[in-house]
């Protein structure tokens, strides 16, 4: 919403590609948790990894996401109070509750953002039917990322009610101009 007081136009709609300019250095990224059931969630919680050079969804047996350039976590922004962030280097983490059968995992995860390639979300304590939780995070864009390609990202989630879920991919280009 280009007028929400942010001034971010927030791009959830996977069949738009959202254009960045070569200017830009950084991507925004609002990741929001919501409960759209009718019951309580327990241990919730959500695994992202970013956009990397020929990148893979974070589920068993993950279609390809397609991204041309890296992106780099720089800063988180803001979170909810219940919501505990945790950060990886690796563009393989360890992620047991949506994908436990991964090969090659790395389990490194701990905190600072800056420089790393995934974060993960857990929700402390319940999420309420029709609640909702959200972190709000800056990627830096590789330098020399070439233009008029793509990176695509996608968040995967898990509950004790629920199966791991991961939504279509939205995509950023960076616009040549």
């Amino acid at each position: 919403d280009e007028n929400a007081a942010d001034g971010c136009a927030w791009v959830a709609d996977p069949s738009q590609v959202h254009e960045i300019p070569v200017s830009e250095s950084e991507v925004k990224y609002r990741i929001t948790l919501r409960n759209a059931g009718n019951t309580t969630l327990r241990d919730v919680v959500a695994y992202d990894v970013l956009p990397y050079i020929r990148d893979t969804g974070l589920l068993a047996n993950p279609p390809a996401r397609g991204s041309q350039f890296n992106l780099l976590l720089d800063s988180v922004e803001s979170s909810s109070a219940n919501l505990q962030l945790a950060y990886s280097a690796s563009t393989n983490p360890a992620r047991p509750q949506v994908n436990p059968g991964a090969a090659g995992t790395v389990d490194d995860w701990g905190a600072g953002a800056s420089g790393k390639r995934a974060i993960r979300m857990t929700v402390t304590g319940d999420l309420a039917a029709g609640a909702t939780t959200q972190a709000v995070f800056v990627a830096a864009v590789a330098p020399g990322s070439p233009t008029n390609k793509i990176a695509c990202n996608t968040v995967a989630v898990d509950s004790n009610e629920t199966l791991p879920a991961e939504p279509l991919a939205v995509c950023v280009t960076r616009a040549a101009g």
